[in-house]
């Protein structure tokens, strides 16, 4: 009997205070009819290590929780996660001329904090390789440093284009002067 008892009195403690909906982090309340009310959900940090960052990269968690790191590392965001709930860590910047990547950014926290979100950085592709002929700068008499793709109509830097030309040199389709010189460069 007085097991019974006992067990109808914790029901009415939970049922009289409605669960977690609407407290605050680490706050015990009173309800309606004058009970102490315990908050029991367990909250934790989540972060992970950063490497070969060589400028800032903003990461995010979720979409809404950012941080921005400028060194190789440890992060932590500055929101805990309730013990249960998912997170999803994703690159929000890039930093110029990398391209960070995250491992173990996906999961359910499981009553820890979370450590294992790897953000790896490298330097970005550099494009797509062109071919072409080299730009001849008509003031000067010599080649510009430009690659001129005669076939798409556009051109970047490349070291196969300096100093003299070589003859012929002829008015491209696009318009620059270009000379004999092939080159390549990447776009």
């Amino acid at each position: 009997m007085k097991r019974r008892t006992a067990m109808i009195a914790a029901m009415g403690i939970a049922v009289a205070c409605g669960g977690t909906t609407g407290f605050e982090e680490g706050k015990n309340q009173i309800d309606s009819r004058g009970m102490a009310c315990f908050q029991t959900n367990a909250f934790y940090t989540l972060g992970g290590t950063i490497s070969g960052l060589a400028g800032t990269v903003v990461v995010q968690n979720g979409g809404t929780d950012s941080l921005s790191a400028s060194a190789d590392g440890s992060f932590t965001f500055a929101t805990v996660v309730a013990d249960g709930s998912t997170y999803e860590v994703t690159v929000r910047t890039q930093p110029e001329g990398q391209t960070c990547t995250v491992s173990n950014g996906t999961g359910i926290v499981a009553g820890a904090n979370v450590t294992g979100v790897s953000v790896a950085c490298a330097a970005s592709p550099p494009g797509t390789l062109q071919f072409g002929y080299c730009i001849f700068d008509s003031i000067t008499g010599q080649l510009s440093g430009e690659c001129e793709n005669v076939g798409e109509c556009f051109s970047g830097m490349s070291a196969d284009c300096a100093g003299a030309p070589n003859a012929p040199v002829v008015q491209a389709f696009c318009g620059p002067l270009v000379d004999n010189t092939f080159c390549a460069f990447y776009y």
